[in-house]
Parts: C-alpha cells; sequence; structure tokens
C-alpha cells in the first residue's frame, strides 16, 4: 500500500488514478500517524512552497515525513514535493523540510545559476546558450529587441540613447566563450553605417568595449563555478521536455535517452551534493530534474501527466 500524503497542494487524484491504472493500492491522507506507519509514501504536489509548508507544519505532516526518512521509509516527490525536501526555496523565502542539504532556485532569477557539473564549463556555453554569437548574443539590426529597435529604420535616440545603453540590453555580461572580439560582433550589430543610426550602432570599436569584455574583466561570478542562465525564456516552465539520466537509479530503470516528461514549475532544485543528481533536462541551460539519497528519491517533472515514462517511474517506485 502507498500512502499519498495530502497536505492541500493538488494533484492527489491525478497520481492516485495513475496508480490505480497500474494496479497498485493507494490511499490518501492528512494524518501524520498514517504517514509514520506508512510502506511507501508518495509526497505530490503542485502550488507555492510558502502555503505547502505551512499546511504541512499545521498538521504535523513535516514531522511525519522527517520521522519517515529517518527510519527508511520510501519516499517518492513529485514537482513541489521535489523541491521542498531540501533547506529552503527561494519561492515566498520559505524554509522547507531539509531532508536533503540545498535551495530551490527560480528560474532566470539574479541567482539563477547552473552548477560545474550540470555545465561544466565556460567552454561549453557556446554550444548550449548560444549557438552562433551572431544569433543569440549580438543579433543583426533587423532583429534588435524591442527595447532597444523593432527594427534597423525604425531606431529612435529614446529607444538606443547611446552606446553604453544598448550593451546593456543586448549582453549585460558575457563571458569570453560567448562575446566575440569586435571583428565579429561589428557585423551583426551594424551591417553597414547606412542602415543604423549612429545613436543605435556604435562604430565595431565602441561595440567591442560595451559588448564584448576581455576575458580578464568577467567576473567571478559568471566563471568559472557557474554562470547565469542566459536569455531568459517563458515562466513557468511549461510542456515536454526530454530528460537525460546522468547517474543510474532504480526508479530511473529502463528509460531511454529522449524520453520526454510533463513539467509546469518556475523553480527547480539544487542540491548541495551535486552527488544527488540523477537526471536533468534542458530550459535555456540544464537543471536537476530528479534527486535523491538513500530511501528518498524526488522528481520535478510530473509522473502522472507523463504517460508511460511517468507511469514506468511509478511501478518502479512501487517495487523499490
Amino acid at each position: 500500500m502507498i500512502t499519498l500524503v495530502d497536505y492541500k497542494a493538488g494533484n492527489l487524484t491525478s497520481v492516485r488514478r495513475a496508480l490505480t491504472h497500474l494496479g497498485i493500492p493507494s490511499q490518501i491522507t492528512a494524518d501524520p500517524d498514517v504517514v509514520r506507519r506508512a510502506e511507501k509514501i508518495i509526497f505530490p504536489g503542485v502550488g507555492a512552497a510558502g502555503a505547502a509548508m505551512s499546511v504541512l507544519r499545521e498538521r504535523g505532516l513535516d514531522a511525519a515525513l522527517k520521522e519517515s526518512f529517518a527510519k527508511g521509509t520510501p519516499i517518492l516527490g513529485i514537482c513541489i514535493g521535489c523541491q521542498i525536501i531540501l533547506e529552503h526555496s527561494e519561492e515566498d523565502d520559505t524554509e522547507c523540510l531539509g531532508l536533503l542539504p540545498g535551495r530551490t532556485i527560480r528560474f532566470f532569477s539574479s541567482a539563477s545559476s547552473v552548477s560545474p557539473s550540470v555545465a561544466p564549463s565556460a567552454s561549453s556555453v557556446s554550444k548550449s546558450v548560444a549557438p552562433s554569437v551572431a544569433s543569440s548574443v549580438v543579433p543583426s539590426a533587423s532583429s534588435v529587441s524591442p527595447s532597444v529597435a523593432s527594427s534597423a529604420s525604425s531606431v529612435s535616440k529614446s529607444a538606443a540613447p547611446s552606446a553604453s545603453s544598448v550593451s546593456k540590453s543586448v549582453a549585460p555580461s558575457v563571458a569570453s566563450s560567448v562575446a566575440p572580439s569586435a571583428s565579429s560582433v561589428s557585423p551583426s550589430v551594424a551591417s553597414s553605417a547606412s542602415s543604423v543610426s549612429k545613436s543605435a550602432a556604435p562604430s565595431a570599436s565602441s561595440v567591442s568595449k560595451s559588448a564584448a569584455p576581455s576575458a580578464s574583466s568577467v567576473s567571478k561570478s559568471v566563471a568559472p563555478s557557474a554562470y547565469p542562465l542566459p536569455n531568459p525564456l517563458k515562466i513557468p516552465h511549461m510542456g515536454w521536455n526530454a530528460v537525460t539520466v546522468i547517474r543510474p537509479h532504480p526508479l530511473l530503470a529502463h528509460l531511454r535517452p529522449g524520453d520526454e516528461f510533463y513539467f509546469v514549475h518556475s523553480y527547480y532544485p539544487q542540491p548541495a551534493d551535486l552527488g544527488q543528481i540523477y537526471a536533468v533536462s534542458d530550459y535555456g541551460g540544464e537543471f536537476p530534474v530528479a534527486i535523491g539519497k538513500d530511501n528518498l528519491f524526488a522528481v520535478q517533472f510530473h509522473t502522472e501527466k507523463s504517460g508511460a515514462v511517468g507511469l514506468r517511474v511509478l511501478e518502479n517506485f512501487s517495487k523499490w
């Protein structure tokens, strides 16, 4: 019998329906004593970290989960159940369960970064961040972002008053591996002096100083230990994404390269111990999607909404 923890965080019915489809008996409970006696626990959930932790504490479920983890009861966290097993979440600045050391980070926040084990070096940034510098770092005059100019012909002095403001909106801080020399930047920033006004597209020499700093001026926060996730995409991250297993685990058995799972989230887990990351996905940069230690395993994606591959993870858990 698998026990599903009810802490007003949603998706309990979906998870139980998936277990029923697999022929796995389950029960839903908000009683901490039932959680303590459980053979196996699924800790699912959607919603906000602050509200989730508040309900867990009110019902005494936080203590029950900690006790169950300590005595070796198999536990599977799903979505927010993957986030609040860590020590802290940036969402609502929330102190969490602390079953694993680490924190939950918002996509593309000022503190958001990818760990060296997930994105090993600055030299590989160009592949995952910008396949071609011209298209992702300094776009052509016709594709300059709306904050600078909707098209080369419509750039106004108010949108781009100076070269310094262009550099801030186009490339605030770029590692030397991403930011090319002035000779490679100038063709994409200003294909000809006649097509872009001097206020919107300064000369190549001024672009190289503001858009592509030398390697010695790259901040320590950008390289080498971590770098900010580039080019913010839509938040929340919602939809199907391929998951890559980087470390074997019984719950991930029989998954194939390229298998896709369903995600809906604005935050992701970042364990302090990189050895506790078992799988990653990519959304503007790789991030952890499966973490665990001993009898605890948790996934950021929704197993119950991920079709056959999600059911496989649930079935693996039932046999774990």
